[in-house]
């Protein structure tokens, strides 16, 4: 609703079992038609001219690179909770990704490029509190930066700032052991 709000908004959607589809148009949150349309089943959602009718809001833009770089972050964590549906992105009719349905681990390298996969370790730990799951990359090549860090609790992104030093000491620690553990098989030889 509150994209609706500031943008015009197309949506098309159908279920396998209808024959028919829905194209719902909204303008400014002004609901402006609904009709019937022959859709593949699934949703599409086309925004378009964001802050059309804010034009002080507009004012706070950044660029279009750097807008673009926000509304993919923010893509990045929808298609990461949930790998079992296919998305497709476009920009200004240009497509930009076009991802299958998969499991969280394809999903993953098909973001992030093929060679991450085999720098992925899964984790798993179930307990009668909480359960966690899904995957690190190996200790030597993990980065600091907060580029590629994502929480989700129940498919919802977070950003907790004590998980996220928590996961890096660790790393830190697994750094050290690996590097000292290397250095210590220099020696040997």
């Amino acid at each position: 609703s509150s994209i609706a709000a500031i943008a015009n908004i197309e949506i098309h959607t159908k279920t396998e079992e209808d024959d028919i589809g829905t194209c719902l148009k909204i303008s400014g949150s002004k609901f402006g038609k609904q009709e019937v349309s022959v859709v593949p089943n699934g949703t599409s959602i086309a925004v378009k001219n964001l802050f059309f009718n804010v034009p002080a809001r507009r004012n706070f833009l950044k660029s279009d690179k750097v807008e673009l770089s926000h509304i993919i972050d923010e893509f990045y964590r929808v298609i990461l909770s949930h790998p079992e549906i296919k998305f497709t992105f476009y920009q200004n009719g240009a497509e930009l990704f076009s991802l299958a349905e998969s499991n969280f681990r394809k999903r993953i390298a098909n973001i992030f490029g093929n060679k991450i996969e085999e720098k992925l370790i899964p984790v798993e730990e179930m307990t009668s509190v909480a359960g966690i799951e899904g995957f690190v990359v190996k200790p030597e090549y993990a980065k600091k930066s907060r580029g590629q860090k994502f929480f989700f609790v129940n498919r919802r992104f977070i950003t907790n700032k004590c998980l996220t030093h928590a996961i890096w000491k660790e790393f830190e620690g697994l750094k050290r052991a690996l590097y000292c553990k290397h250095l210590t098989r220099q020696r040997a030889q």
